[in-house]
C-alpha cells in the first residue's frame, strides 16, 4: 500500500485517486483515518459491478464521464455483518445531533417528483464533452432525515417538524423550503415536466408563489 501512496505528503487526496487490484476477506484491516483535519469526518465509495442503479435519465450518466461510477455504487454498510452495520446506522445523526433514521439511498432521483440530480444543460449524448458532467443542483433527504437543496451558490435545509419540511419523493408540483437560519433563506422549487424543474433561491421566507427570476434545470 505504501507503494501507491503520492512522494509528497498532503492535507487532501481528492486528486491523487490510484486505481489497483487488492484482495480483502471478511474481517481484514486495510487502513486507518482521523478524517479531515477541522471536522474528523470521512468518505469511503464502494463499486459493486453486479449493481445497475437506475436514474430518472439514464442515458446521462451512461454517458457523461464521472456520472458513469454512480451505476455501479452500492451502500457500504450493507456489507457488514448486521451488528456492525446497526452500529453504523446508529451514528447518523442530523446537524443539531439527534439521532436518524440511518438510510443510505444510492439512487435518489424519482420521476415525476423534484427529487434527485438536476442539471445546467439538456442531455444531448453526442454534444456533451468528454468528463464534462455539468452538475446543477441535488435534491435529497440525506442518511440523517434532512432534506438539502444544493446548487453551486446555494444550500438549503429543511429537516423534521420544520414547517416546510416535505419529503422531495413525493412533491410531484412545487413547494418551497425555507432554512431557519440566520439570515432566512429559501429554495422554491416547481416541476414544469419530468425532465425539467425551476429553481428560485433568495433571502427571507417564502413567498406565496414562484419569483419571477428562476432558473431551469434538467435530468
Amino acid at each position: 500500500m505504501a507503494s501507491l501512496a503520492p512522494r509528497q505528503p498532503t492535507t487532501s487526496t481528492r486528486d491523487a485517486e490510484v486505481s489497483t487490484h487488492l484482495s480483502v476477506k471478511a474481517g481484514d484491516l486495510i487502513g486507518y483515518t482521523t478524517g479531515t483535519i477541522v471536522a474528523h469526518t470521512w468518505d469511503f465509495y464502494l463499486s459493486n459491478t453486479s449493481k445497475h442503479n437506475r436514474f430518472a435519465n439514464q442515458a446521462r450518466y451512461v454517458n457523461s464521464g464521472d456520472l458513469q461510477k454512480l451505476l455501479t455504487a452500492d451502500c457500504p454498510y450493507g456489507y457488514f455483518s448486521e451488528a456492525m452495520e446497526a452500529e453504523y446506522y446508529a451514528r447518523f445523526g442530523d446537524r443539531s445531533g439527534q439521532d436518524g433514521p440511518g438510510t443510505c439511498d444510492i439512487s435518489p432521483d424519482r420521476i415525476g417528483t423534484i427529487a434527485g440530480g438536476w442539471f445546467k444543460q439538456r442531455f444531448e449524448a453526442d454534444a456533451i464533452p468528454e468528463g464534462e458532467v455539468g452538475w446543477g443542483m441535488a435534491i435529497v433527504e440525506g442518511a440523517d432525515g434532512e432534506v438539502q437543496v444544493n446548487d453551486e451558490r446555494h444550500t438549503v435545509r429543511a429537516q423534521h417538524g420544520d414547517r416546510t419540511y416535505a419529503d422531495p419523493k413525493t412533491v410531484t408540483g412545487e413547494h418551497c423550503y425555507q432554512y431557519n437560519r440566520q439570515p432566512i433563506e429559501y429554495a422554491y422549487l416547481k416541476l414544469l415536466n419530468d425532465m425539467e424543474l425551476a429553481a428560485a433561491f433568495g433571502a427571507g421566507e417564502c413567498p406565496a408563489q414562484m419569483p419571477n427570476e428562476y432558473s431551469v434545470y434538467y435530468r
